[in-house]
């Protein structure tokens, strides 16, 4: 039997097409995992967030003269970044160790890093609970980094860590070994909390 508002070809008992919404903080969490090119596009805003300062560092120091064109080149030309000069690595660790921390802060608050919070994505467990900062630090990043150093066998494992993306479940290696997922997020709106 058909009601008045249900056409012929629409089925009562099928699932909605509407997102389902978790509260998550002080942010709503679509149930809807992030899309491989918007994860592509925060890791490459991630790499963005240490190159650019770097860079601009490494400008100013070599055009107010403190640190020689001359000794850069050489550095870059020898691939021996070690005889770069003092103030030219301590400003290149200095920026590295701001952004970690600023990622770090944002991963422990909201499970975001600069790229992801910029394209409104966020990790969270695969219950869409809060990742931990220690599970995403350790678990997510610092497990495969250390299978990366292994050589060979370290590259093929890293190659199959990222192809793995291309799975339904749109989940790599890393997020399996920390059981996490990455999802889109949503500001609340009225129309959603009514």
């Amino acid at each position: 039997m058909e009601t008045p508002n249900q056409s012929p070809d629409s089925n009562p008992y099928a699932a909605s097409e509407k997102v389902v919404i978790d509260i998550l903080g002080d942010k709503y969490v679509a149930k809807q995992l992030a899309s491989r090119p918007l994860r592509l596009m925060a890791y490459l805003v991630d790499g963005l967030a240490y190159t650019i300062p770097m860079t601009i560092a490494i400008i100013l120091l070599m055009e107010t003269n403190i640190v020689p064109q001359e000794s850069v080149v050489k550095a870059i030309e020898a691939q021996d970044f070690s005889t770069l000069p003092d103030i030219m690595m301590l400003s290149i660790l200095l920026i590295s160790a701001t952004v970690f921390f600023i990622n770090a802060r944002l991963l422990h608050r909201d499970g975001q890093t600069i790229g992801k919070k910029a394209l409104k994505i966020k990790i969270v467990r695969t219950d869409y609970t809060q990742a931990s900062l220690f599970r995403i630090l350790l678990l997510r990043y610092a497990v495969m980094g250390l299978i990366g150093t292994i050589p060979v066998i370290g590259n093929v494992i890293t190659l199959a860590n990222y192809l793995m993306i291309f799975n339904k479940d749109h989940r790599c290696l890393h997020d399996h070994i920390a059981d996490t997922i990455v999802v889109k997020i949503e500001q609340p709106e009225t129309s959603q909390m009514a």
